[in-house]
């Protein structure tokens, strides 16, 4: 294994633990393991952002946008709302 591959390892092994953990955001976490990948040199920087013109990129980012749109509606909130309500008369 080459110290590139350690340090991706290493890299990936803390960026999991924090996304189980939760204590910070998802996005957060993995922009500061883009910057500390780019820092050490194992992620050329001309190359860095290029995921971003990605289509499947694209469409997370348009799902993560829907579904805050439906939670912050209420949407989904009464949803469950009236599922627990019919639930409770059977």
């Amino acid at each position: 294994m080459t110290t590139d591959q350690a340090i991706l390892f290493g890299l990936l092994f803390c960026v999991f633990v924090f996304l189980i953990w939760g204590r910070w955001r998802y996005d957060l976490v993995a922009f500061i393991a883009l910057l500390i990948a780019l820092l050490t040199g194992v992620v050329p920087s001309e190359l860095a952002f290029s995921g971003f013109g990605h289509p499947a990129t694209v469409i997370i980012a348009l799902v993560l946008i829907v579904s805050r749109g439906l939670s912050n509606s209420g949407a989904i909130g009464n949803m469950s709302s009236i599922r627990i309500r019919v639930a409770s008369r059977l």
